[in-house]
């Protein structure tokens, strides 16, 4: 069955012509396929970010959907080609973990896909296996080729530490995973099950910052502090107006613990 649409992640930025020249080669194969761009921001070589990102859009993407996803530092070397069939949806990308750690928690089926089944470029690059090899796959799939012409079930993906599934209840203690262009500090760490209004609950950050959850950027006055729960389900530290990583001077893996029955 033909895919409603791809989707597409990566590293590429949008200064060079990588994104648009892979979407050349699917479009070739598939003219009529709507491509949606989820992200070409992600940090060069930054697999954990690219999965955190990846993770938090798949639920929006209609069942049925192909993922390419490519943050690919070892492009040329000796690790696979991967598609993840999990969620109803097709992902591929580099066996380089960025996959497992962003359908962590999920049920998913793999398989290494094989260019020695003819659906590559000729003669592709060592550098740039998204054009000549991902593209072309994921065109294939789209257009309704089973995964099991492409390659062979394997059991054994490439891992890396996961970002957290965003479930409630999951822990008390994690850490900032990314920081977006805002500024704002996005941590791996859910809400319980009582959600971010809890009254006794407290945040502390790095240690240092003690603050309590609030709704969003207008509950505090402009140029404040705040802690709330962003679009990921997962708790962000904040400055209304401002860049919470200029004010405190963190980054990613700062510590965030939520603690409980605390004034």
């Amino acid at each position: 069955m033909r895919a409603p649409l791809l989707a597409l992640l990566s590293d590429f930025g949008h200064v060079d012509p990588y994104v648009g020249v892979m979407k050349a080669v699917v479009l070739a194969r598939c003219p009529d396929l709507p491509i949606v761009d989820l992200t070409h921001e992600v940090p060069p070589q930054d697999l954990r970010w690219g999965a955190f990102l990846l993770r938090g859009a798949l639920p929006y993407l209609p069942t049925g959907s192909v993922v390419l996803a490519i943050v690919d530092p070892g492009v040329g070397g000796a690790r696979r080609l991967l598609c993840a069939e999990a969620e109803g949806r097709l992902l591929l990308g580099p066996d380089n973990g960025l996959l497992p750690a962003a359908l962590a928690g999920c049920a998913a089926r793999w398989t290494a896909l094989d260019p020695a089944r003819g659906f590559g470029l000729g003669r592709p690059s060592a550098t740039f296996h998204g054009r000549d090899l991902f593209a072309p796959a994921a065109a294939r799939l789209a257009a309704g080729v089973s995964v099991r012409e492409l390659g062979d079930e394997i059991a054994d993906p490439v891992r890396v530490e996961a970002p957290s599934d965003g479930g409630p209840g999951t822990k008390n203690a994690g850490r900032i995973a990314v920081v977006d262009r805002y500024g704002n500090l996005i941590s791996d760490l859910a809400p319980g099950d009582d959600g971010w209004e809890a009254r006794d609950a407290v945040l502390e950050l790095a240690g240092r910052w003690t603050l309590r959850p609030v709704r969003t950027y207008s509950d505090v006055a402009s140029g404040e502090l705040l802690a709330y729960v962003g679009s990921y389900g997962t708790y962000e530290i904040a400055v209304r107006d401002g860049s919470a990583a200029e004010r405190l001077q963190l980054g990613a893996g700062a510590s965030l613990v939520l603690r409980r029955g605390e004034s």
